[in-house]
């Protein structure tokens, strides 16, 4: 296969992930009509195959879109702050606009797939959970350097800072998205600053 080949074939595989990703934002990993997914496209339902051998196969490979798409919107625009406090202040503000459409997509997916797959399993639940740990474990290893930082207590445990900002921005787009509530950023970053006090009195 030629290089311009190749290139087509990657540009198209890429167009069918990104389609499908769209749509299993809203609708979910489960019904995305692959024949749908064709005609969008342009495409015989064929040729949609001859890249993706299952549906299992093209799920998959949104995940790890959707993935990737989360560390460029979130976690690299928070790295570029500075260690510490500001940094952890960052990362939970873009995690706050994802959660209610900021990539692009109508809401976060995530929250769309672990409601399909936390009690279904096979790869793609084991995909979720070890990106899950994953998230959970980078939370973690920023409030290590804000706690490195003098930002927040030495006995303060990472993990549990972790678990309630993730608390916080699962309520925050239930109140935004669902409720339309006009003061959701607020309670969200009024929630932030209490975890962040009960951290360390001093810190903010």
């Amino acid at each position: 296969m030629t290089s311009k080949a190749l290139k087509k074939t990657h540009d198209t595989k890429e167009r069918i992930i990104s389609t499908a990703l769209v749509q299993s934002a809203s609708l979910g990993l489960e019904n995305i009509s692959l024949g749908g997914l064709a005609r969008e496209i342009g495409m015989s339902k064929s040729g949609l195959f001859a890249h993706f051998k299952s549906k299992e196969s093209l799920q998959l490979a949104v995940v790890h879109a959707a993935l990737d798409l989360f560390h460029t919107t979130v976690i690299e625009p928070a790295m570029a702050s500075p260690k510490g406090l500001p940094r952890l202040h960052a990362l939970f503000n873009q995690y706050l606009d994802w959660m209610t459409g900021a990539s692009g997509l109508v809401t976060c997916p995530f929250t769309v797939f672990i409601q399909e797959y936390d009690s279904r399993p096979g790869p793609i639940r084991d995909l979720l959970v070890k990106s899950e740990l994953q998230w959970r474990d980078i939370i973690s290893n920023i409030a290590v350097d804000a706690i490195n930082s003098g930002h927040i207590d030495q006995k303060v445990c990472p993990g549990q800072i972790a678990f309630e900002l993730i608390g916080t921005a699962f309520s925050y787009q239930v109140s935004h998205c669902l409720l339309n509530a006009k003061d959701a950023k607020a309670q969200a970053e009024a929630a932030f600053d209490r975890i962040i006090m009960r951290a360390d009195p001093q810190a903010i």
